[in-house]
This record gives C-alpha cells, structure tokens and sequence, in this order.
C-alpha cells in the first residue's frame, strides 16, 4: 500500500490515479484477542457498513479522479469511454490528444455535436449522435442526485472475501483491515458499481452509473 494525501493510503499502487483509497477513523482495540487478526482470500468477514455517494470533487479532500467532474483524460478513457460500445476504437486517439475530461463531457456548452464532429473529428452522423447522447446520460447522473447521499446502511453483513460477492472497493478495504478496525473507503466508479450502478429489486436507482462511492465499515469478525 502506498500513502498519498494526508492520512489516506492508496489500495491500489500500481495506479498512480489511487482509485481507491483508505483512510483508519478508529484503529482496532489491541487489547482483544483477534485486534491483529486480518481477513485472507476465501475468509468469512461480518462487516457493519454504511455507503455515500460521492458526486462533488470539492466537497472532501478525497475527491481528486473519484467524481465524474474531477476525472482527468485517462479516467475518461478508463471508466466511460471504455463502456460505450463501439466508439472507444474510434474516439480514445481523438480525447487523449485534446484532452476530454470529465468536465469537458459535463459541460453542454463545450462539448457539443460541433465539438465531436469539428475539433475531434468524427464525420460518421450516427456515431457522433451516439457519443453526445452518451455524454447527456453522464450529465444526467449528476443533475438526478446528490453527494452524499447514503444508499446503503448495513448493521451486520457477511461475505467471503475473495469470491466477488461484494464490489471490488469493499473486497480491496476489508483485506487490509483488522479485526475491530473501522476505516473509510472511498472509489472511483470502476471499483464499485460501473456503468450499471446499483439499483433495488423494484428498479429504483440507488447509485447512478459512473458514480464514485464511499463506504464506513467496521470489520466484527474474521472466520
């Protein structure tokens, strides 16, 4: 694991983006038996956890390539363009060379049918129609919800780690976690619920698509 704010460790170092990061709120009690106790691949982990949306890049320090507005050209290309079929071939030489960001794609004004077809050079009418409609269900996900939002809150959840029962953020925390621990995760949205987002049974949407998430969990009991 490797540090990168204040307080925060990057879960995944190979990444120098740090899409996922954790930072301890409450250290484990080292006066229990299990407090060093860490869950391996294929334990049975009871979590107690509570889940936020993360929307705002300005509204924590811990925003920075987690909400779509702070995504640089790379996140882009990693987590939205990636999942619009067809068009990634097409479009990633295009947005590396004039930079498309998350907020350029948020932003109506700039990133227009001109825009596609003009500055990044997509001449092919049904592809370009395709790229801004996909750029307005982005913008969508922001303008219907809201950070900080809790769309999850679990009092005892078990899982075993390891099997992908539960997103990769949660997967990545608990196996750096002890037995006691309680510690905040927050995710950029390829770690968490992707371009599906999380929904109930009913069909309500509980995470938007794209959308960055955090977590506050608490690790009970490693079996």
């Amino acid at each position: 694991m490797e540090g990168t704010e204040e307080g925060w460790i990057n879960l995944v170092p190979e990444n120098s983006a740090a899409p996922v990061r954790k930072t301890i709120l409450e250290a484990a009690i080292a006066t229990t038996t299990t407090a060093n106790k860490r869950p391996e691949k294929g334990s049975i982990v009871t979590i107690e956890s509570s889940g936020r949306l993360c929307l705002d890049p300005h509204a924590d320090n811990d925003g920075t390539n987690i909400s779509i507005p702070s995504w640089n050209t790379q996140t882009v290309l990693d987590c939205w363009l990636t999942e619009q079929q067809g068009l990634y071939e097409i479009l990633a030489g295009p947005f590396k060379k004039h930079s498309v960001t998350g907020a350029t794609l948020l932003d109506e004004a700039i990133f227009t049918e001109a825009f596609v077809a003009d500055t990044l050079g997509i001449d092919h009418k049904i592809q370009c129609k395709k790229t801004i409609m996909a750029a307005k269900r982005l913008r969508s996900t922001l303008e219907n919800s809201d950070h900080d939002t809790i769309f999850d809150q679990s009092p005892s959840y078990e899982f075993v780690l390891g099997t992908g029962k539960t997103v990769r953020a949660m997967e990545l925390l608990v196996s750096t976690m002890a037995v006691s621990e309680t510690s905040r995760v927050v995710a950029r949205c390829d770690y968490a619920y992707g371009s599906d987002g999380f929904r109930t049974r009913k069909g309500d949407i509980l995470v938007p698509p794209f959308c960055g998430i955090a977590f506050e969990v608490t690790l009970l009991s490693v079996q």
